[in-house]
Parts: structure tokens; sequence; C-alpha cells
């Protein structure tokens, strides 16, 4: 890894790899396919062929060590694949509004987050694996509480398609994409901390991106004070 040569290449999906995460130890990864929806109407090929499948692989030795394949699996395409921080878990999300918990050693789905209005783009874990945040079609950001499913908070201010999402290793704030701008909050509250707005050109030869205009809505050193009178708070 250190030189950036290719070290060889792992293959088993029959459909596009959609995501993959590499476990906190670094010797397992996990790969996540779409719903090849041209095969639906043909009668010559089989249900596998469609795919949507999460597959574990040993890194080093470039072997499948497992498909996470039960009656409970998902039965559309896998958008995003987390490992949690102790690595013995693994969290997807799916085209089938549907979030699933899965056994690394055992292969076994241990529990299904449902309530999603539409597909699961994007999901990131909080450091203390108790709390989901989750990004879907439907135009809001929701953050759940692992344990019993429930949605704490919803952010239904959301109308960006980039389901880019982040949170900060204290677990304090969170930072997404949405249409033109970088919102930053805070994770408790849900208030505003800060905006950086940016205007994104993509070019059409090579399809490079280049940032052509930045602008940070807020003083260099200082975070902004809130209203909250004036302010709404979205959750």
């Amino acid at each position: 890894m250190k030189n950036g040569n290719y070290l060889g290449g792992l293959y088993s999906h029959i459909s596009s790899v959609n995501t993959l995460d590499i476990s906190p130890n670094g010797k397992t990864l996990v790969s996540g396919s779409a719903h090849d929806k041209a095969y639906e109407n043909d009668t010559n090929i089989n249900y596998g062929a469609m795919d949507y499948e999460i597959i574990l692989w040993d890194i080093q030795n470039k072997k499948e060590i497992r498909t996470f394949c039960t009656q409970d699996s998902h039965n559309d395409s896998i958008n995003i694949l987390k490992y949690t921080p102790d690595g013995k878990i693994i969290v997807s999300g799916s085209d089938d509004y549907t979030i699933k918990l899965w056994n690394i050693e055992t292969g076994e789905c241990v529990k299904t987050l449902m309530g999603h209005t539409n597909e699961v783009k994007s999901l990131q874990l909080t450091s203390n694996d108790k709390n989901i945040i989750v990004i879907s079609n439907s135009n809001m950001i929701k953050i759940l509480d692992i344990e019993s499913g429930k949605s704490l908070r919803t952010i239904e201010d959301y109308t960006s398609s980039n389901s880019s999402l982040s949170i900060s290793s204290d677990g304090n704030t969170i930072v997404f994409n949405n249409e033109n701008t970088f919102e930053i909050r805070d994770f408790n509250s849900g208030l505003m901390i800060q905006t950086i707005s940016h205007n994104i050109d993509y070019e059409s030869i090579g399809k490079s991106l280049r940032i052509v205009e930045q602008e940070i809505d807020a003083d260099e050193d200082e975070i902004p004070e809130i209203d909250i009178d004036d302010d709404k708070i979205p959750f």
C-alpha cells in the first residue's frame, strides 16, 4: 500500500460493486453490489444473477470468506456498508428502504431497521456504536438509535441528491453536503454551526472536478452565535 502498486483484484460479484469498507484491523474487506434489473424478466437467468449481495473478503489472501445471504437479505441494491468500530458488525443500507446489521463471524442478520420511505443512500455510525446517521432519498437525514431502531432526530430541510456524510471523531459534530453548501451541525441539538458554500464545475474533458469558488459563511476563527428565537431548529 505504501507505493500504490496494484496488488490484484477480488472477483465474485455479478453486478457492479456499489460500496466497500475495510475492517478496523485492516484484515478483511466487505463489498456490496447493485441490483442488475436488466435480468429481472429473463427466465433463463437465475435469481443470483441479479446479485445485490454482501461479500466478506480476506484481503491478504484475496479470498472470499462468506456471502451474507439469508432469508433476511436485502432485496435491492446495496448502497452503503460500514463496519462498527469494534469490527464485529457490518451495517448495510439498501434501495429496499432498510438498514441491516450483520454478525461478521456467523453471517447472520441480527437486526433490521425499517421505517424509511425511500432508498437508503448513505450512513455513518457514531464511535460509541449507539447511533446511526442515515441519508435517504426522502429529503431528510435521520439519527437512529441502534438498539431500538427509533428515530431520535430528523433534519427535514435536506434536499441534495449527493449523499456525502461524515461525523467528527468525538461524535459532537456532523457534516453533510446539501445542494451547494456543506452544513456543519451540532449532533445533539441539530443546530447549525457553520455553512461552507461552494460552486462546483464538472468539466466535460476527463470529467474532472474543480472547485471554482469557496466562501465560508463565518469569520475565519469564530463560530457564529445562533439566536434561538430567530433560527429554526430542524429536530
